[in-house]
Formats: C-alpha cells, structure tokens, sequence
C-alpha cells in the first residue's frame, strides 16, 4: 500500500475535513473498537470490521482518526496510522484533494498527539512539498522530536553555505539550542569548533559528574538485580567513595572506581536542589542492569547485559520536590567473560521532555566539606594525566 497518497490537481472536487469535535456516531463506535484492541491480537476481529468501516466513512474519519491518536496504545496507534493512510490513498484514487489548511492547522496544534501531528505533517508534505517545508522554521523548538529534527535539518542546510563568519558561530549557536538528536548536535558542534566556538557538551547536555559510589554487593546468579539491598531501603550513605566522572558523556566507569570484577552490584547517588517542585526526565546510558531511584522510589527498571550503550537509553520521568533530591543508580554486572563484557558503568542526566538540560544545584561532599557546585559544570581531565605528564618532564 501507498503511504499518504495525495494530489493537488486543478479541478477535483476538496473534501472539507470534517470536524474533531462532532464526528459522526458511526466513526466513534469504529474509533473506540480500535482503541479498544488488546495485546497480542485481543479484539482484533472487532478492530478489523471497525477498521474497515472507518476508511469507508472517507474524509468524515481523518482528523477524528488522527485526534483518537491522543491515549491510544502502541498496538491501537498503528490500527489508527494504517486508516489515515487508506482514507488518504482513497481520496487520492477518487480524484479528491484533502483539506491542506485543517492538516496544517492540526500539525501547529502541539497540544495535539505527538504522533497524530506527525502523520498530518506527512500527509501535507505528500500533497505538497514546498509548503511543508515553509512550516519547518516554526518545529525548531517543537515537542515532536521528529518535527523538531527536520527543522534543525533545515536550518543547517540554510547556514552552511554563510560566507561570513560571525554570520555562522551565531547562527550555529542558536542553532545548538535547538539541536536534540546526537549526531546533529555533534555535526553542529563541528562546525563551531571549526568557527572558534568550543561547547562543553557535558554541560549541554546536562550530564551528572559528581558521585558517590557504594561498595560493589553480590550479584552472583544474577540475584542482586531484583535483591533491594541495604542503598535501597536506607538513605545512610556512610563510607561510600566520591567518584567524579572525566568523561564528556559523563560516564562513571565502575571498573576503575570499584573494581575489575564480575558478579557485582554497585549504587551512585547524586543529590540534586530544585528551586520548586517540578518534573523532569532522567536519563541514563549504561550497558549493564539498570534500576533507577529518586528519592528512595523506584522509577526504572531494565535489566539487560552488553548491549550497548548509546545517550538516553534509559528514560523515567520522574517528580522532584523543592529542595534537596537524590538520584540513586543501581548498576548490575554479570558474569560474562568475554573482553567486549568487560564495561561496567553507567551516565545519567537530567532534561526536560524533549531532552534539553536541565540546570540545577548539585550538592556534593568533597574532602569532608560540603559545597554546592552546577549540574553538568564540572567535567575535570583525567587526574592520572598530570602525573603521566610530570614523568615525562613536560
């Protein structure tokens, strides 16, 4: 099947998208029959008769198909994209255009589904290239990640061929602000580096740098993954080591600061101050089991061993409370030999929902005193450089 067929010939008859809010009775019975279907094929000899009959129901089904978007599931969302795209391909076979001006102004919408945005954003491009590309300069700081990428796309294309330098670290820099996806943001930071502008990428991001790390804990058979340890139930973090990561993804490698072992467990805290209470994301990389805590309760879990590790693999949205929070990790090894099974470590930071940092207070006990330093701030060379480099009389 063709995706999101569509034409802009002269003289078809436009179909007027019919309203959200006052769908016909027939398209809300099909639409709650396919919110309605279960995992693994519950309900779906209902959810395919309710299919069918809401891409009969033509253009009167899309912008409703596409607002019952908003709290479907994974498994209802793509029983909904696979009806916009028919009734799309059967508008386009009828010789009909669809209403461009009510998708365009369901794609502005963003307290409309991300998702459902998406979708309409592809039917106007479908329909009309220039014009969705006129609307990109207005998703550079867009909640859907995939609008918000293909701006950014945009803009980068737009400034490259800027002749004049200062022209370009400004552009750039505004730029970075809105950049989310990795390797854009690294492309981006290219080119200012390139320009004269070093970014601290620990600090945009807003990675977690000062830790204090537990004793490791047995993780033989892999039993200390669902065992809550002492960390886990007490907030005594007596004896435990600071650890400040030198890594500029702010990786804390646990091999070096624990120990180079198997079978372990190990814990991190991070105390963090927020001005009022609020929610944020943490989100963390590592390639070991991964439980995450804030302030004693539990808000992630995913126990999975080397299988990489790549930024934010591991989200929890999570409430702070105004004052002091801690973020606790817990860390799991297992027994795998092998020389690529060797990393144990983890990264976390801290970002609001697109992943933009977020810029807190960290209080942190450095040589028995405390002291209040910014998130993402501190990012130190490797301490055992200067003393390689004393050796070496530089």
């Amino acid at each position: 099947m063709r995706r999101f067929l569509l034409t802009l010939a002269v003289g078809p008859a436009i179909l007027a998208a019919a309203s959200a809010a006052d769908p016909p009775p027939a398209v809300v019975q099909s639409l709650a029959a396919l919110k309605a279907v279960g995992a693994e094929g519950a309900g779906n000899d209902t959810a395919s008769a309710a299919w069918k009959a809401l891409v009969k129901s033509g253009n009167a089904a899309l912008l409703p198909t596409l607002t019952a978007f908003d709290g479907a599931t994974p498994t209802a969302a793509n029983w909904l994209r696979s009806a916009v795209s028919a009734i799309a391909e059967n508008a386009e076979n009828g010789g009909q255009v669809l209403d461009q001006a009510a998708l365009t102004a369901f794609v502005a919408d963003t307290k409309k589904n991300p998702t459902a945005r998406r979708v309409a954003y592809e039917l106007v491009a479908k329909a009309d290239k220039a014009a969705a590309e006129k609307l990109l300069p207005n998703f550079l700081n867009d909640p859907q990640p995939d609008l918000r990428r293909d701006a950014v796309a945009a803009e980068m294309k737009r400034i490259a061929p800027l002749a004049n330098r200062d022209n370009l670290k400004r552009e750039y820099t505004k730029l970075l602000d809105s950049a989310r996806d990795e390797d854009q943001v690294k492309e981006i930071t290219k080119q200012l580096k390139e320009n004269g502008v070093e970014i601290n990428l620990t600090k945009h991001y807003g990675y977690i740098t000062e830790w204090v790390v537990s004793p490791a804990f047995d993780n033989k058979d892999g039993v200390g993954f669902a065992k809550p340890y002492g960390p886990e139930t007490t907030a005594d973090r007596t004896g435990w080591k600071y650890a400040q990561s030198n890594d500029p993804g702010g990786m804390v490698d646990l091999n070096k600061t624990i120990a180079e072992k198997k079978n372990l467990v190990a814990y991190a805290s991070a105390t963090v101050v927020a001005e009022a209470d609020g929610t944020l994301d943490v989100r963390a990389a590592s390639q070991n089991g991964v439980k995450l805590f804030v302030n004693g309760r539990e808000v992630y879990v995913r126990e999975e061993y080397h299988s990489g590790s790549f930024i934010d693999q591991h989200t929890a949205t999570v409430k702070l409370v105004k004052g002091k929070n801690e973020i606790l990790v817990k860390v799991c090894q297992n027994d795998n030999p092998a020389e690529w099974a060797k990393p144990w470590g983890f990264a976390a930071r801290l970002s609001d929902s697109t992943g933009q940092a977020i810029r807190l207070k960290q209080v942190i006990v450095k040589g028995g005193k405390e002291a209040t330093v910014e998130v993402g701030e501190l990012a130190p060379p490797d301490p055992k450089k200067p003393d390689a480099d004393k050796k070496e009389g530089k």
